[in-house]
């Protein structure tokens, strides 16, 4: 992976993602994809829908590039910024996708591994997804950001990839609303993560 700054970011923010890349397993260097840092998203995907424009990271399969930025916004009554502190988590998470995308998926026609009908892990996420359904006391109290795992048009199956993948390697992009792992939630969709990683050893 390699990291390059798109708009003027802090040296502490640049240095933070440079130490946080150095950090992830030697299988990384696989993706090719590049970490783009910027003050918001906005500066790095400038065509991206405007109601994205308060996220702090996000991943574009297309051109293989992970947006990462120093700065988020709260969706409040009054929107104002924060300061992006969970830069191992997004990347992490981000990264999941990529691989999920360029590695167990085909990259060149943007197929993802997670949404191949033919792949193990669509049919263990709709298992897992099944299970959830007939329990709703299990997750009606969890954050409603949970819930994105559990959408049918395909972001559900996506997102739950990226993030089992995360919380694999130690960490969650779910933390700061009180979820550290997911993956008792989604038990089968879990071992089929650690059987690509295991593949990647």
């Amino acid at each position: 992976m390699k990291v390059e700054v798109r708009s003027r970011v802090s040296d502490e923010f640049y240095e933070q993602v440079k130490r946080a890349v150095a950090s992830f397993p030697s299988y990384y260097d696989r993706l090719n994809t590049t970490i783009a840092l910027a003050p918001r998203i906005k500066n790095i995907f400038p065509d991206m829908r405007s109601d994205w424009h308060h996220l702090g990271m996000m991943h574009r399969g297309a051109t293989n590039t992970i947006g990462l930025s120093e700065y988020g916004r709260f969706l409040t009554d009054c929107p104002r910024l924060f300061k992006n502190g969970s830069i191992v988590e997004a990347i992490a998470h981000e990264t999941g996708h990529a691989f999920d995308l360029r590695v167990f998926g085909d990259g060149d026609n943007l197929e993802y591994f997670s949404l191949q009908p033919d792949q193990p892990f669509l049919k263990a996420w709709q298992a897992d997804l099944a299970d959830l359904l007939e329990q709703p006391q299990s997750y009606s109290s969890l954050d409603i950001q949970f819930q994105r795992h559990m959408e049918p048009d395909g972001r559900g199956t996506k997102e739950t990839f990226a993030e089992i993948w995360a919380n694999a390697h130690g960490h969650s992009a779910l933390s700061h609303v009180g979820i550290d792992d997911i993956q008792s939630y989604f038990p089968r969709s879990a071992q089929i993560v650690h059987d690509c990683i295991r593949s990647l050893s």
